[in-house]
């Protein structure tokens, strides 16, 4: 809370008081309230500095430090945090007392504060309300009535709720890896199915070979490029896994470095954003899901085929010739792949 020299430029004062308002401000101005009380200053003191507060209220704030330090202590001040060694001697500021004694005269109210001086050891709660941590103060001030609870509890709460995210994480992690697997398996099935269909075409048509061997050679064309096409899909949607295998680890140890951050208000502050870039879509997750389909029947030719399996058209004596896929008769079923 703060008083301005333009809030008393109405009020009758004597001629000395009018010199003590005078000679304490600077630039018209003057802060007359206890950044740590926030109220009218009590028996004030300043310290080196330039800084006021009431006698009470700044000793019982070193007097905690010095509780929590089991070290040397060293003193601060509240506002702009400058160092104090050995513990400074306080002296109570007569002209303050003074001037704070006038205002009381006047009844002036003080203005709301806008700025919490608390330092990091004192930020010691969570507003859930207002979603942000604060100090003793505050709670009893701004964060009067609203939802509360202590920094470590909420970091206990957001904790649970991290550790939940880092396991659907890692089970998608899990699931990603056994589908790349599968992807692999389905490669090495193509390729030697389709091995295996060139291998077989080629004791077909080396039978017939002044009759079929350019119907060969497009055979032979047709499937390596059914094959490349196979691959190819299988390949890309293999890499697409392994990137979001990348990422969701990365996003992994992103968790696991905030999971243990120490520091509570960090902890608190950076949680809101890493949650929502974290969240676990279970929808996008099934419609994900690998679906493997057995690519290499689209090859298979039987080993065991005879020159009639293969539509060849003719009897002992006659010119054979081999009928075209595109010219077979109706209801004559056309073998995969060709």
């Amino acid at each position: 809370m703060k008083y301005v020299l333009t809030d008393f430029i109405h009020i009758h004062l004597s001629l000395d008081s009018a010199a003590i308002l005078l000679h304490i401000t600077k630039s018209g101005q003057e802060t007359i309230s206890c950044s740590i009380c926030l109220d009218l200053l009590k028996d004030p003191v300043t310290t080196t500095c330039g800084h006021s507060y009431c006698m009470n209220c700044i000793k019982s704030h070193w007097d905690k430090r010095m509780r929590r330090q089991s070290t040397k202590t060293i003193y601060s001040c509240p506002q702009c945090r400058q160092d104090f060694t050995p513990r400074p001697v306080l002296r109570k500021n007569t002209m303050l007392a003074v001037l704070v004694e006038v205002l009381k005269k006047t009844g002036l109210q003080a203005a709301p504060a806008d700025h919490c001086y608390a330092g990091p050891e004192d930020v010691a709660l969570f507003c859930r309300t207002d979603q942000q941590s604060i100090c003793y103060l505050c709670l009893m001030d701004e964060h009067k009535g609203h939802d509360t609870v202590s920094a470590a509890a909420e970091r206990s709460e957001r904790q649970r709720e991290l550790k939940v995210s880092r396991q659907n994480i890692q089970q998608r992690i899990q699931d990603r890896e056994k589908d790349v697997k599968l992807l692999q398996q389905e490669v090495e099935a193509i390729n030697g199915s389709a091995d295996k269909t060139v291998g077989n075409s080629e004791k077909i048509f080396t039978e017939l070979i002044r009759l079929m061997e350019k119907r060969r050679s497009d055979v032979k064309q047709q499937v390596r490029s059914q094959q490349q096409t196979e691959v190819s899909r299988v390949r890309e949607l293999q890499e697409k896994l392994e990137q979001e295998i990348t990422e969701l680890k990365r996003k992994d140890a992103e968790l696991e470095k905030l999971s243990h951050t120490e520091d509570h208000n960090q902890f608190l502050h950076d949680y809101p954003s890493l949650l929502v870039m974290f969240q676990i879509d279970q929808k996008t997750k099934d419609c994900s899901k690998i679906s493997l389909t057995e690519a290499w029947d689209l090859f298979d030719i039987p080993a065991n085929s005879t020159f009639e399996d293969q539509y060849i058209i003719g009897g002992p004596g006659d010119n054979v010739e081999v009928q075209e896929w595109s010219d077979r008769k109706p209801g004559t079923p056309r073998k995969p792949g060709f």
